[in-house]
This record gives C-alpha cells, sequence and structure tokens, in this order.
C-alpha cells in the first residue's frame, strides 16, 4: 500500500545516504557514480547531490594529494551522465568562481548544480547548450535566461549576442549572471531576444558566430546587439589565455631607433598570434573581424564591453567603434559592470546605460569620445 510505499522510499533513501558516505570515504568514485544513477532513477538524485556530491567537489583535502585528481575524474563522470563531453572539465579547471587557487573546485560545483538543475527542467537542455553555443560555465547564468535560449532556439526574432570567455582567473564572470538576466528582459520588452556564445579562442568565436548568421540572417536577423566579456586591458580582451600580456619594449637610449621598431614588431606579432585573444591590430588589419562587424551586424548596433580598461583613450573600445557604426560602452579603468539598463530610441533599436562598480563609463562612436 501507499504507507509500505513511503516507508520502502524512506529506507532505500537512508540507504543510499549511508551508502555514499561509506563510498566517498573510500573514494570508490565508479561505485559512487554508479549509486546516484540508481538514486536519480528512484526519484531521491537531488538529495544525494546535494548531500553527498556537491560537498565532494568542493571539499579540500589538504593531507591527500590524490584527492584533487579523484575529484577532477569524478566531474568528467558526471559530465558525462548529462551527455556532455569530459572535456568539458578542462574548461572549468580554467574558469574558477573566485579568488584563489583552488576555486575551480567551486566551478566544478556551480557548473554541475546548473546542469543538474538545467536537466530537471529541459532534459537534453545543457548538451544543445554547448554543442550548438559553446556555454560551459553554466553556472555564470540565470536558470531562466538559459532556458529561454533553449526554446528560442529554432525561432527568428530579433536578437543581439552576449559574448563570454572560456577563461577566468578571479571569477569575475561569474558575478554578472543578474546584470545579464536583468538587461535580457529589458531587452524583449523592445522584440529582442538574447543568445549567449561562449569561446576560447577567436577561430572558435569567428565559427560560432558564423553558424548564428547562416542560421538566422536567412529570415532578415543580423546581431542586433553584443555584450562582450573577457578580461582586459586598454588593448586586448582575453577569451581563452587570460594571463596578462607581456609589456610593448620601451625606447631604449642606447639602441637605434631601427633596433626599437624591430623590438615593438616582434612584440606586435607575438601578441597577434595568442588567438585566445583580441587586440586593437586585430581590428585595424584583420579582415574577418571587420567583415564581422560591417556585415553581420545591423546598422547602428550598440555594443558593451564587459573588460577592464578597453574604454582608455585611443583603446580597444575606441578601435571597435571606428570599424563599426553603433556606440561602444566600455570600462576606463579594472572594474566589473554594476548595472545594464536598457531603451529603446525613436526607431525602436535599443540603447545602453551602463554603471560599473568604479570609474565612469566611455562611449564612443565612430571612433570619437561621446
Amino acid at each position: 500500500d501507499d504507507s509500505q510505499d513511503q516507508m520502502s522510499l524512506y529506507a532505500r533513501r537512508n540507504f543510499y545516504l549511508h551508502a555514499g558516505d561509506g563510498i566517498a570515504a573510500n573514494q570508490h568514485l565508479e561505485a559512487l557514480v554508479r549509486l546516484r544513477d540508481r538514486a536519480h532513477e528512484i526519484g531521491i538524485g537531488r538529495e544525494i547531490d546535494e548531500k553527498i556530491f556537491w560537498p565532494i567537489l568542493a571539499e579540500e583535502r589538504e593531507d591527500d594529494p590524490s584527492f584533487d585528481w579523484q575529484r577532477e575524474r569524478l566531474a568528467r563522470a558526471l559530465a558525462a551522465q548529462y551527455g556532455l563531453d569530459p572535456s568539458i572539465v578542462d574548461i572549468w579547471k580554467e574558469a574558477k568562481v573566485g579568488l584563489g587557487p583552488d576555486t575551480f573546485m567551486e566551478s566544478y560545483r556551480s557548473n554541475l548544480e546548473a546542469i543538474s538543475e538545467l536537466e530537471t527542467k529541459k532534459s537534453g537542455g545543457a548538451k544543445k547548450l554547448y554543442e550548438d553555443y559553446g556555454i560551459a560555465n553554466f553556472g555564470r547564468y540565470e536558470q531562466d535566461m538559459l532556458l529561454r535560449q533553449i526554446d528560442i532556439a529554432d525561432k527568428d526574432p530579433r536578437y543581439g549576442i552576449v559574448i563570454y570567455p572560456e577563461a577566468d582567473y578571479n571569477g569575475a564572470f561569474f558575478q554578472n549572471g543578474k546584470q545579464l538576466y536583468d538587461a535580457s528582459l529589458q531587452l524583449r520588452t523592445g522584440g529582442f531576444e538574447t543568445r549567449i556564445v561562449e569561446a576560447g579562442s577567436q577561430r572558435e568565436l569567428a565559427r560560432r558566430l558564423l553558424r548564428l548568421h547562416k542560421k538566422y540572417s536567412p529570415a532578415g536577423n543580423k546581431f542586433s546587439f553584443a555584450i562582450v566579456g573577457g578580461h582586459g586591458s586598454p588593448n586586448s580582451i582575453a577569451l581563452g589565455n587570460d594571463k596578462p600580456l607581456d609589456p610593448p619594449p620601451f625606447p631604449d637610449p642606447k639602441k637605434s631607433q631601427e633596433e626599437y621598431e624591430k623590438e615593438l614588431d616582434v612584440w606586435r606579432k607575438s601578441i597577434s598570434t595568442d588567438t585566445g585573444r583580441f587586440v586593437t591590430d586585430d581590428l585595424l588589419e584583420g579582415e574577418g573581424i571587420q567583415r564581422a562587424l560591417q556585415e553581420w551586424f545591423e546598422e547602428r548596433a550598440p555594443k558593451v564591453l564587459v573588460s577592464c580598461s578597453t574604454g582608455a583613450e585611443g583603446g580597444i573600445a575606441e578601435q571597435a567603434s571606428a570599424q563599426s557604426s553603433g556606440e561602444v560602452t566600455a570600462p576606463k579603468i579594472p572594474t566589473n559592470v554594476k548595472k545594464i539598463d536598457v531603451s529603446f530610441d525613436t526607431n525602436g533599436k535599443p540603447v545602453f546605460s551602463v554603471e560599473y562598480f568604479a570609474g565612469t563609463a566611455a562611449r564612443y562612436a565612430a571612433g570619437e569620445a561621446k
């Protein structure tokens, strides 16, 4: 009867919790994953995850050097259970949720929790977002924003893009979920949808944007706006490799101008071949980037940079505005985005008002400060 069924479920729940604790303590990860499979089949998987799996993924064991490796294996196994390529864990290791050397552990937990919640509402959704849009850092974004992206995948509304990096050395982009979601809701009031893409290199980003362009442009839809994130400097935005750039060489009185120019040329070539980031020269000389800005975006499509110092005078935001129509907004100093408000002009195009946590926003149009 019902009471016996409930008692049986209660007994099984306790059994799985105790068994999971014992298996976890002895690091039998394959058995732990099998136990999780069975727990989800009988309807107690979420509780098992919350009491056993998520704590393991964030646990620190300084006295056990092998535990990090075991935890990584567990994260890969859990990702595979959702149909994701286990190599997604390599991205999580480069996208931390905060400062400190071990915060990738929280990245495992944050992303897998978000994936688990997403799958309860839209089975197969995580795989679609990863394969079609490159979204790997699920914990960065509000669930409703991800679900909306799945729901409109085969629809043709006017839309813009959020471009975020794979790599994040200090967890800055795990702090932007609410700001992006709030902006997306405001954009929808004007008839615009938002699609997120993540990429770790120029080539990968170009491939993903080209795919979007080919899919939606036949209906007449180009990119109506862009919000671009990545650790920045006045002249660069990082997607994958977000380690600081080596500074350019300085003139040396002991060297001739010709020698200095040669050193400067070597430096320029070294950063231009680093495909994990965009630099100012890419905008000035990269035919592919210039074509994308001029042909794939709507006329006067606004762009917002969530990227430190890119709004500095003469920097990448100013150059981007010179290479495309539409206003470019960016921070002048190292900071993060606090708020993105959206209004609409008399032609119905979105207008962004951006507040950063520090400093004032720089705004450029046609290569000139506004």
